[in-house]
């Protein structure tokens, strides 16, 4: 079993969805968190944003979705290839904060760092983190946040956290829920 699901109780959680509500991004901001305010305005006007913005008015897509296809975008693997020239550091950083919404701790920093300078592919680096059991772990919390507007109890979140499913494959089982359907 994940040390996760062994050391996370329920007040843990409660206290990690209460933390993730007050961080609720708007569309702008989650854009802005991966590409900077530069990139926002300008996507949300191009093809990508809008099906973005659709979704999330549709309520057919989550916020963690957006946030996956963005990180695999080839844009966003484009810009951080350029920062990576300058800074693997300022990469590993701006990764840290806009998946785990949270700085960098040194021996995961350093071990990235280590890797993109070897010449680890940023894609590599992006999906190592957002297959790792603390994105997992948050994303979870973040879907229940946005699908049902409560905390995970802890049955659901140790099926979902070890159903090994994609964050959109869960999303798209809560949309199915009763849950979610009496919530409308």
């Amino acid at each position: 079993m994940p040390e996760v699901i062994q050391t996370i109780g329920p007040q843990l959680m409660q206290a990690e969805f209460e933390k993730l509500k007050q961080r609720s991004w708007s569309l702008s901001e989650t854009y802005g968190r991966f590409f900077g305010t530069a990139y926002s305005s300008r996507l949300l006007n191009e093809p990508m944003g809008q099906d973005h913005a659709r979704g999330i008015e549709n309520k057919t897509t989550t916020f963690m979705e957006i946030e996956q296809n963005i990180a695999r975008s080839h844009r966003f693997l484009g810009t951080t290839t350029e920062l990576l020239k300058k800074s693997p550091d300022a990469v590993v950083d701006l990764l840290y904060n806009a998946l785990l919404l949270r700085d960098a701790d040194f021996t995961g920093k350093a071990g990235y760092v280590r890797e993109l300078k070897e010449g680890k592919p940023m894609e590599q680096v992006v999906h190592s983190i957002i297959d790792g059991p603390e994105y997992r772990e948050k994303a979870i919390i973040r879907l229940y946040n946005e699908l049902l507007g409560r905390a995970p109890d802890e049955g659901g979140y140790k099926d979902k956290f070890q159903s090994g499913k994609s964050i959109s494959a869960m999303a798209k089982e809560m949309r199915a829920s009763q849950e979610y359907k009496n919530k409308k």
